[in-house]
């Protein structure tokens, strides 16, 4: 929770990537409208590497929840267009320790120097 994940769609065509494609990857929280936005297949962050086939964008769950991660494609071939999609359901949970909430401070030895640090609840 609070993490950009990279949900994207894999298109193969016998092992070989298919690429020129514009699938839509939606993310969609129980009780909540829908997030839609283009995969792209091009190298830039989140995608991490161009025309491997793998479509992704960036996405952050800010809510502990049950979703449902849905990526929808066209293929255009000689013989008409192929649609394709895949969908998956994500539990995602709050974290066990709230980070904000930790406090650090640091150890001084002789003469001043640091020495270490020392990390405990607020």
């Amino acid at each position: 929770m609070g993490e950009e994940i990279a949900p994207g769609m894999l298109v193969l065509n016998n092992g070989s990537p298919v690429t020129g494609l514009s699938p839509t990857i939606t993310v969609t929280k129980e009780g909540a409208a829908p997030d839609s936005a283009p995969g792209k297949d091009d190298g830039v962050d989140p995608d991490g590497l161009a025309n491997d086939g793998v479509y992704t964008r960036g996405y952050t769950f800010n809510a502990a929840g049950t979703y449902i991660i849905q990526a929808n494609t066209d293929i255009p071939t000689v013989n008409g267009t192929i649609s394709r999609s895949v969908s998956r359901t994500v539990t995602v949970k709050a974290p066990p320790v709230n980070v904000s909430t930790v406090v650090s401070q640091l150890v001084y030895g002789n003469g001043g120097c640091i020495e270490g640090s020392t990390k405990s609840p607020r």
